[in-house]
């Protein structure tokens, strides 16, 4: 089902009214520009965009976002920060393919 919203883009002027507002879980890829990792998760992400509309996917340029990198304590990238009700529930660092961030995330969700 392709009716997922597209990834969002958050910033750090609206990241923490975009957090205390959200309906549904968000999970937050936070990536830079110049990271190869960050560039091999983003497909993954739009995937997992696409196919849920349990969760929000969203997207946070680390080097564009200071603040939102040192309120969510950020030391690699690409960080993934899934939010429930404003509250962080889960960090998974480093890239990963589908099936592996999909069983992750199903631990928290479930």
């Amino acid at each position: 089902m392709s009716t997922a919203e597209p990834l969002l883009t958050l910033t750090d002027a609206d990241i923490e009214e975009y957090l205390a507002s959200a309906a549904k879980p968000t999970l937050i890829d936070f990536w830079a520009t110049w990271c190869g990792p960050c560039k091999a998760l983003a497909p993954v992400l739009h995937a997992i965009a696409e196919s849920t509309a349990a969760m929000t996917v969203a997207r946070v340029d680390v080097d564009a976002n200071p603040f939102s990198v040192a309120t969510y304590g950020i030391k690699s990238v690409p960080t993934l920060v899934l939010f429930d009700n404003g509250t962080i529930v889960k960090r998974i660092v480093g890239a990963k393919d589908t099936a592996t961030l999909l069983a992750e995330l199903d631990l928290v969700t479930e």
